[in-house]
């Protein structure tokens, strides 16, 4: 029982600290894309291609994060791989969150703040993490 608990609590850790990464590394595109808004914007435009873009950058960003981040925060080996979908989900619903807020205050809002993009981006990083992670 202790050791199920003990694999439980290594699971959330470990989907709160890839969460965390690609929280990050959201905010770090977002204020990048916020800075060059007219030179990235028609690479964005088109809303289906977008996502692909962003999930580009998030591989290029999981890279990143292995040179600062290499081993894995906490490595749980039930339920090993639940953050590839977990935490983009969470990211995601968190950019969403992010872009209705700024509507809702009149703001400018970019594609990054949206669930699909959030997700995307997300899902690069915590892919290249998955599988390079130690």
């Amino acid at each position: 029982m202790e050791e199920l608990l003990m694999e439980l609590l290594a699971a959330i850790f470990q989907v709160l600290g890839e969460f965390l990464v690609e929280l990050f590394g959201e905010a770090f595109l977002d204020l990048i894309f916020r800075g060059l808004a007219n030179v990235i914007s028609s690479a964005l435009a088109e809303a289906a291609f977008a996502p692909v873009v962003l999930l580009i950058f998030g591989l290029i960003l999981g890279w990143l994060s292995l040179l600062f981040f290499p081993v894995h925060f906490v490595r749980a080996q039930v339920f090993h791989g639940i953050s590839l979908f977990l935490t983009p989900t969470m990211a995601g619903t968190f950019m969403g969150l992010v872009g209705a807020r700024l509507r809702a205050h009149d703001r400018k809002v970019i594609r990054l703040e949206s669930f699909s993009c959030g997700f995307a981006l997300a899902f690069g990083i915590a892919f290249i993490r998955l599988l390079f992670a130690r």
